[in-house]
């Protein structure tokens, strides 16, 4: 898997969670601890002083290093301290950090800019029993071709709920080439594109479940783009939360950008729903968490341009009745991810977010997340007093259009900050 999504520990779960707001790093970790009694006279130290050392390679043929990279180490604790130190790698890329403090809890990790991207190391972990660490970190020459991008697996989650289908899907990507993937177009504020991903159109952004800092919302088109550059050879995930008018009955197409050579799967709710396609099958109720959803897959090879196309048909789920108040959102990301062959555990790449955060002299103003909560919260209440009966439809749609033009307002701007 990616340096950036990992998994993590297979004696015991750990989630590690880097976020990239205010540069904090958070981590949670669960662990199998033994309970055996210290010996009476060997009690180690509570920290130590040790070496970081590694080198610096270039992943691509005829990549070459400049002189004079600098090499930034991270370092954090469970209590969200962090450190960076940083060094200049020598002629060959080697580099070293001495009086690097170890005790049990700290994490680590390397982080170098090279062509303006930054790449970064696994996250790795000591004790004060063993102060040393080698930490490779590898660069890449980059590309723009988007030949070299797979569409390897996409699985959405689709939840019919009032006039709405709510919808998280999830993409795996795959650089097939030897050079990283990022375009030269930029933000705003300076950060990079790479990959593109098409939405079906009238979809309206609801957010991103992992990291929203990373992505920026391209309403008008209908698009999200990740500002990380796709590493060659690791899976790159890329999630999306958004929303799609219903009634019920709704034909889903969905641009693909790149080449589609692997499984996709849509999972439904309610349980009641159909599916009609020429791409995907029936599998069957599919249990997700606690929820059981119908399950349609299809293997697909299709080249960049391609379509995913389905047809939903049944009544939605009113407003308030939703199965175990199940919402396609960021809470019930990793119930999705982990089901059926996605046995993947998400790491969220903050570190590259607050590294590149780090590096710039101005951020934009943030927006206002308690604007979008209570835009959300006020776009339930109508429906509810729909569902009462106390507005009229007309009243309704049209109180209930504006909200959410306000609210995808929002997360435009709130994705491109």
């Amino acid at each position: 898997m990616s340096l950036f999504f990992r998994t993590l520990g297979r004696a015991g779960l750990l989630l590690v969670f880097l976020i990239g707001v205010h540069g904090q790093l958070a981590v949670a970790a669960k662990h199998d601890l033994s309970e055996q009694a210290p010996e009476p006279t060997t009690e180690p130290a509570a920290s130590a002083l040790g070496t970081i050392r590694g080198h610096v390679s270039n992943g691509s043929a005829g990549g070459s290093l400049p002189a004079d990279l600098r090499v930034m180490l991270v370092y954090f604790d469970e209590d969200l301290e962090q450190t960076t130190v940083e060094t200049t790698a020598d002629a060959g890329g080697s580099y070293q950090f001495d009086d690097v403090p170890f005790s049990t809890g700290l994490r680590y990790a390397v982080a170098v800019t090279y062509r303006d991207r930054t790449f970064v190391s696994e996250i790795v972990s000591s004790t004060p029993e063993s102060p040393s660490l080698d930490i490779p970190v590898t660069v890449y020459e980059l590309t723009e071709d988007p030949s070299v991008i797979a569409i390897e697996r996409m699985v959405a989650q689709v939840n019919a709920v009032g006039d709405s289908l709510e919808i998280t899907q999830v993409f795996t990507l795959r650089n097939l080439g030897d050079r990283a993937y990022s375009t030269s177009q930029t933000t705003p504020d300076g950060r990079y594109l790479s990959v593109v991903i098409s939405l079906p159109p009238g979809a309206v952004i609801w957010g991103f479940p992992d990291n929203a800092d990373r992505y920026v919302a391209i309403q008008e088109q209908y698009a999200v783009a990740d500002t990380l550059p796709v590493l060659p050879g690791e899976d790159h995930l890329v999630a999306v939360v958004y929303i799609v008018p219903y009634e019920e009955d709704a034909i889903i197409e969905q641009p693909l950008n790149y080449a589609f050579t692997g499984t996709a799967r849509v999972l439904l709710q309610p349980v009641s729903l159909r599916l009609q396609s020429d791409q995907l099958e029936s599998i069957g109720e599919q249990t997700v968490g606690e929820s059981q959803w119908q399950g349609y897959s299809g293997d697909l090879s299709t080249q960049e341009g391609g379509v995913l196309r389905y047809e939903l048909i049944g009544q939605a789920q009113s407003v308030g009745t939703r199965d175990g108040g199940q919402v396609a959102t960021s809470n019930t990301l990793l119930p999705l991810l982990v089901c059926g062959a996605l046995a993947e555990i998400v790491v969220v790449v903050g570190l590259y977010v607050w590294y590149r955060r780090r590096r710039r002299r101005a951020a934009p103003p943030p927006v206002d997340r308690a604007e979008i909560d209570a835009l959300a919260h006020q776009i339930a209440e109508l429906d509810a007093a729909y569902e009462r009966g106390e507005i009229d439809v007309d009243e309704h749609r049209k109180r209930r259009g504006e909200l959410r033009g306000r609210l995808a307002d929002l997360m435009d701007r709130a994705g491109s900050a």
